[in-house]
């Protein structure tokens, strides 16, 4: 199939690092797409769609605290 079925334990993981880490670096990306047993591609638009949702339920200031570089 085309599309990459996620498993709710890998959900529920994914969402853990995601309150650390919303915006990953490739080097990350590559250490949980080897843990949660998915494709590098996949863990990058599982972050993007999540970031979006985000967005959309008012969580962005948490998202620009932790993605914007530290001054």
């Amino acid at each position: 199939p085309k599309r990459n079925i996620t498993e709710p334990w890998q959900i529920a993981g994914l969402e853990l690092q995601f309150r650390k880490t919303p915006c990953p670096s490739q080097r990350m990306r590559v250490q949980l797409a080897k843990q949660y047993q998915m494709p590098v591609k996949s863990i990058q638009f599982w972050f993007q769609n999540r970031r979006a949702k985000a967005r959309n339920e008012k969580e962005w200031m948490f998202v620009i605290e932790k993605c914007s570089p530290v001054q």
